[in-house]
């Protein structure tokens, strides 16, 4: 199994992508969004090659984390871990967000997201994901945007706080009592996150 004597990553991809906006006013609506991924290697290798792989948080994904750098599971990280760069074979991530005209080109937002990344690789147990126990290894962040519409395009600036962070332990993952209002995960973007 090769390509010009080259060996060649085999795997299936199923990638399920659900979204639902909901009008209430002819100035503000609500937009959800449900997304499950899972890959799974065949054949030629026992693995996934990185660019296909799942990664958790950054500003079109679960916003109070950067990029790559939620889960998996509940993977402990330490003070500081932001830099650990995380991929792994299923994705789970749900959003919803009330957009709302401020005035003129000037647009707002209330969002919150959940969501995490997960192992399927029994032989490795502390990332791998188990329905029992995946609701309480979900990352979850909120908070408000603004947004610029420069009807072409959109410009956006999100604020976003960490609610639930599945890297403490249990019982210390709720993070309310650690949110500094003025110390917000901040992620700008292009257009709408979904």
């Amino acid at each position: 199994n090769t390509v010009f004597n080259v060996p060649y990553s085999q795997f299936i991809k199923v990638d399920l992508d659900v979204r639902k906006y909901f009008n209430l006013t002819p100035k503000s609506s609500i937009a959800t969004r449900a997304y499950v991924g899972l890959i799974e290697p065949y054949g030629n290798t026992d693995f996934i090659p990185f660019v296909r792989s799942y990664t958790a948080g950054g500003a079109n994904d679960i916003r109070a984390w950067a990029a790559a750098t939620l889960g998996p599971a509940d993977f402990p990280r330490y003070d500081g871990g932001e830099d650990v760069f995380a991929i792994e074979n299923m994705k789970l991530l749900l959003s919803a967000e009330y957009r709302f005209n401020i005035t003129g080109i000037f647009n707002g937002a209330f969002f919150v997201d959940a969501g995490n990344i997960w192992g399927t690789d029994k032989a490795y147990e502390p990332t791998l994901f188990k329905f029992k126990d995946f609701y309480k290894e979900l990352g979850i962040g909120s908070g408000v945007g603004i947004r610029l519409d420069l009807t072409y395009f959109l410009l956006r600036a999100d604020f976003a706080y960490k609610i639930h962070d599945p890297s403490y332990e249990v019982g210390n993952r709720w993070r309310f009592e650690n949110i500094n209002l003025l110390r917000p995960r901040l992620a700008f973007g292009i257009n709408y996150p979904f």
